[in-house]
């Protein structure tokens, strides 16, 4: 059985959950009902919902203009716990600038990649025909370093983000 509303929390995840994955990060469109739905959710919960997302604030509050919430964004380099509050920036270290270097030559040779760079990693969009080759060169770049990499097949994107010796802190 589920607790009650009033004493859980939720914590909810951006792109892919909340809004549908578009073909570019800018290119997402927001439900018209979602702002409203999210506010009433955050009353109901008391004020504990969250939304976590590998986007920078700036853009989850452009998104969700009006819905005062807690925000994880940037893979967890940024975190702010009330509207207004202090963002918080934990020292999260950057990929290899090599891996960085890498990942822009597959973009410039492959028309229709994009390369997406974030606080603490990057991001290779539409890489589709392009699978193999990618997560071999990756694959044997990041050996021995830590890293994670997520690569859900519906999507085609590729994220890598540096990691501190425990990996639950990225």
């Amino acid at each position: 059985m589920l607790p009650e509303l009033s004493s859980s929390a939720l914590l909810l995840d951006m792109d892919g959950t909340l809004i549908d994955i578009a073909p570019t990060p800018d290119a997402v469109v927001v439900p018209v009902a979602l702002p409203g739905v999210l506010a009433r959710l955050r009353d109901r919960l008391g004020g504990a919902l969250a939304v976590v997302s590998g986007r920078p604030l700036e853009q989850i509050d452009a998104l969700l203009p009006g819905v005062p919430y807690a925000v994880a964004g940037e893979h967890g380099g940024a975190i702010r716990h009330e509207p207004g509050g202090e963002v918080q920036r934990p020292g999260l270290p950057r990929p290899p600038e090599a891996w960085r270097a890498g990942a822009a030559g597959i973009v410039a040779a492959h028309p229709g990649a994009m390369l997406e760079d974030k606080a603490h990693g990057f991001v290779l969009h539409r890489l589709e025909p392009y699978e193999t080759v990618l997560c071999d060169l990756l694959g044997n770049g990041v050996r021995g370093v830590p890293h994670r990499r997520r690569r859900p097949a519906p999507r085609r994107v590729h994220e890598h983000v540096g990691l501190r010796e425990d990996p639950g802190l990225a």
